[in-house]
């Protein structure tokens, strides 16, 4: 039987793994997402995700050293082989070996740290238990990670004083000291437009959430960022309503309401009643993208029509946009587009009913003029 240790802080759980060099595989379960810890000697080897955000890809696409493109070929290949993403990209000659064994590491060290800042509501510990198709090349020590998982946890809690929550909407302001800005910083800084949040701008920029948020509290202590709060008076509505206004949208074919009404009740808190409303609606949510589900080898393409008259596009909705290039399926957009199934489901919705995309079969003959 698995042994449960939801009760233990993760800060005490790894070092205690480390100290008897335990081999097995942690899984950690949040509000959002489940992520596994494999463990050997008591090491951090490799990492598992279904947050999207933690796939390599997406390191390695925010970090320049490949392009969509390369990352798209590599999937298709992955699909077909089940070869790790990294060792394709290494064959193919688009990553060097270091390269991706930095990438390896930061991808694995991110998926880690970000569990210092997620609410845990289970973790098991399956001992010797590893799995048999995956790399296990990291040997990354448990404490130091720690170490720099509560230094992040007390550094967001400073960071949300600081700039009076995290739901702010940054922009740039004044003259930034690009001599001390890392690249990252710089690519961060430039997509800063005054409409995105902290998490749709770590999105376009394929970076972790903390890092933005960081650069946004140092630009507004040196005066090179500005940032907008939301009005004082507008009241957060309380799960029951978010519920309401899910249903509401549901019942009216309006899933992108739908899912910033879940969006927002998951952000609410834990609670069991909460979480067995999250459910229900995921359920309902899910049981309107089956068409969308089951055309995963359509191929969408712009529609001139639509892009003139073009609305304001959520960040989720514009990053899928400039995905779609008449040549990848919708099973190729979701590899390379660091969002759950379910987000994507909702966004293609969306650009369809807004008349932004409309989708082919590739494999149909070409309609006569």
């Amino acid at each position: 039987m698995p042994l449960t240790l939801a009760d233990l802080p993760l800060e005490e759980l790894l070092p205690s793994l480390a100290d008897r060099a335990a081999t097995g595989t942690l899984s950690v379960t949040t509000a959002r997402h489940r992520k596994k810890l494999y463990l050997v000697d008591g090491r951090l080897a490799g990492i598992g995700s279904d947050n999207p955000r933690d796939l390599l890809g997406h390191f390695l696409v925010g970090w320049g050293l490949i392009g969509v493109d390369q990352l798209a070929d590599a999937m298709r290949v992955h699909e077909e082989l089940g070869s790790p993403v990294g060792h394709i990209l290494e064959r193919m000659g688009a990553v060097a070996p270091d390269d991706l064994q930095r990438a390896l590491r930061a991808q694995a060290e991110e998926a880690l740290l970000d569990l210092f800042l997620q609410p845990i509501t289970d973790m098991r510990f399956l001992e010797n238990i590893l799995p048999a198709n995956r790399p296990l090349s990291l040997r990354l020590a448990l404490p130091e990670l720690v170490v720099e998982g509560i230094r992040r946890r007390q550094r967001h809690d400073e960071i949300r004083r600081t700039l009076g929550g995290l739901d702010v909407i940054p922009s740039t302001a004044g003259s930034p000291p690009v001599s001390s800005l890392s690249s990252r910083d710089r690519h961060i800084l430039a997509k800063l437009d005054g409409t995105s949040d902290a998490d749709a701008i770590a999105l376009l920029c394929h970076v972790a959430p903390f890092q933005v948020v960081e650069l946004i509290e140092r630009g507004v202590r040196e005066g090179f960022i500005a940032v907008a709060r939301p009005s004082a008076d507008v009241v957060e509505p309380g799960p029951w309503a978010l519920a309401q206004q899910a249903d509401a949208a549901l019942a009216a074919g309006d899933l992108r309401a739908a899912w910033e009404a879940l969006e927002a009740l998951r952000n609410t808190g834990g609670e069991a009643v909460t979480m067995s409303e999250v459910g229900r609606i995921e359920r309902l949510l899910d049981e309107r993208l089956v068409g969308i589900r089951t055309s995963g080898h359509l191929v969408p393409r712009l529609s001139p029509t639509g892009l003139e008259t073009a609305p304001e596009l959520r960040p989720g909705e514009a990053f899928v946009l400039t995905r779609v290039n008449d040549r990848w399926s919708l099973d190729e957009i979701a590899r390379i587009t660091p969002v759950s199934e379910m987000e994507l489901g909702v966004i293609v919705d969306t650009l369809q009913r807004l008349g932004l995309v409309e989708l082919r079969d590739p494999s149909a003959p070409p309609t006569r003029p």
